[in-house]
C-alpha cells in the first residue's frame, strides 16, 4: 500500500497485503500478529526487496498493467517460440488468449 493520504490512507489498511523479510525466528510472530488483524502476508528475501518496493511503488491498485518474461535463446531455438498473451478483463478474470506478436496496438 503505498501511503497517498495521511488523511484517508488508513482506511485501507484492512485490505493492506504485507510483505515481510527479516529474521526467520521473528517472521512468524510477525505473519501471526497481521493475520490476527484480517490482513494477507507474504514473505520476501531481502535479495528481492529492492525489486519489490520499485515495483509497489509503481503500480497502485486499480491500475492497468502489463506483465512479460523474456529469456535468452539462441536464434534456432528463437524459431520454435510463440509468444502468449493473455487479455484480462477489470476482474482479472481471463478473457482472450493469443499465441502472436504485433507491435504497436495490440487488438
Amino acid at each position: 500500500m503505498a501511503v497517498s493520504s495521511k488523511e484517508n490512507s488508513w482506511k485501507e489498511l484492512s485490505k493492506t497485503l504485507f510483505t515481510i523479510e527479516g529474521d526467520e525466528k521473528y517472521l512468524s510472530c510477525i505473519e501471526k500478529m497481521f493475520r490476527d488483524m484480517g490482513n494477507r502476508t507474504r514473505t520476501i528475501s531481502a535479495e528481492n526487496k529492492t525489486k519489490y518496493h520499485a515495483a509497489a511503488r509503481m503500480v497502485q491498485t486499480g491500475d492497468k498493467i502489463i506483465l512479460m518474461a523474456y529469456t535468452q535463446v539462441t536464434p534456432e531455438e528463437a524459431k520454435g517460440l510463440r509468444p502468449t498473451v493473455l487479455f484480462v478483463d477489470d476482474a482479472n478474470k481471463v478473457t482472450k488468449v493469443t499465441n502472436y506478436e504485433k507491435h504497436g496496438e495490440i487488438a
